[in-house]
């Protein structure tokens, strides 16, 4: 009996490290990533599909191939990238991204999902742990304790989803909105213009009273 039983261990043990192995495989193909990636300066002119975008209002926007001359390297491992120009003047603390997952992921019911920024701008998201196909995601990135995206700096965003045991492709993500802000100005900033007004009226004031002193 014990023979046997150590037969059905040594036959059964590589086939649990196999079904592991099969296992993890299938867990890690089934991620779908957002990676966000702020840079300096302005966009390579290589790149086709640069956007710009006002403050707070939605713009529609066309994913393109990450493997697309002028997209950064580090988004080299994704399929779908984003190319965005902050041309604002002002630096973003949150920048908003809209659109419906692929139809064909893999497992209609729920996928992994991760979100992650490359350095330290916008480091904070709202990302959910799983998004489901055919399913509106909405994410945000923002400050947090980290830094904002200055005024005139590019930066991108990459897409991956596996779709039936392969990267899905570009044609399997839809147009997207991004959404971009910026901190609001302090009570004391909006007072400053009166403040200067209140000040100016007063020197004119004093001005004309005493010239109307020397004059008398």
């Amino acid at each position: 009996m014990k023979v046997w039983g150590l037969r059905f261990l040594r036959c059964a043990f590589p086939l649990v490290l196999i079904l592991g192995f099969a296992i993890g495989a299938m867990a890690d193909n089934s991620d779908m990533r957002i990676v966000f990636d702020p840079t300096s300066g302005d966009p390579p002119a290589t790149i086709t599909d640069v956007y710009d975008f006002d403050l707070g209002t939605p713009l529609a926007v066309t994913w393109q191939s990450c493997s697309d001359a002028g997209i950064p390297a580090s988004l080299s491992g994704d399929t779908a990238c984003l190319a965005l120009d902050n041309v604002s003047g002002v630096t973003l603390d949150a920048f908003t991204l809209q659109f419906t997952t692929p139809t064909t992921l893999e497992g209609f019911t729920s996928q992994d999902l991760t979100c992650e920024t490359s350095d330290s701008s916008l480091t904070t998201n709202n990302c959910p742990e799983s998004v489901g196909a055919d399913s509106l995601l909405d994410v945000t990135f923002s400050q947090g304790t980290g830094e904002g995206v200055p005024s005139y700096t590019n930066f991108y965003i990459g897409a991956y989803a596996d779709c039936g045991g392969v990267a899905c492709a570009l044609s399997d993500f839809t147009p997207a909105t991004v959404i971009a802000s910026a901190p609001e100005p302090s009570s004391f900033m909006l007072a400053l213009p009166l403040l200067f007004f209140i000040l100016a009226v007063g020197w004119l004031r004093r001005a004309a009273s005493g010239e109307s002193y020397r004059l008398g």
